[in-house]
């Protein structure tokens, strides 16, 4: 733009609804990026707190014998079906399988809060690793699909 030449309404509005676009665009991937970050933040949180804990859980259940399935069940049921979650998520889109995936995972967890024995907290456990395979594998999908191929290695 030379110097002295002012601008048309029209491409000042035309410049400035661009911009504004531009920054929603970003503040909504931001706020995307960051969910996902707090989903997969949420499924390690959950992983690591019940192998540290299940020695005194199972001691309150008077179930010593039990405590390796507490935390063998939930990664076994999340690695397993993350392959099943990214094939729905093909078929039907991400959103509706995260969701779902959401709310498997915080009403197992809820569940396994109200426990009253130790094989009920095992199949809660069980249940809620079904959610947290959904949650952990299409995040990393989600962001996939979100990020050019050419920054995708600089989020990591």
């Amino acid at each position: 733009m030379q110097e002295g030449i002012a601008l048309s309404p029209n491409v000042q509005s035309s410049r400035s609804t661009k911009t504004q676009r531009l920054f929603r665009a970003r503040l909504h991937l931001i706020i995307l990026f960051t969910g996902l970050a707090l989903a997969v933040f949420a499924t390690s949180l959950d992983e690591t707190i019940v192998a540290v804990a299940a020695v005194n859980i199972s001691d309150g259940f008077n179930s010593f014998n039990l405590y390796d399935w507490v935390t063998v069940s939930y990664l076994i049921s999340n690695t397993g079906v993350q392959p099943l979650y990214w094939q729905i998520s093909d078929i039907v889109g991400r959103k509706g399988p995260m969701m779902t995936a959401l709310a498997v995972f915080f009403a197992a967890n809820a569940a396994c809060a109200w426990s009253q024995s130790m094989v009920s907290l095992i199949i809660f456990k069980t249940i809620g690793g079904i959610g947290g395979g959904g949650m952990t594998g299409l995040s990393f999908v989600i962001v996939a699909d979100l990020f050019r191929l050419g920054i995708t290695p600089y989020l990591d």
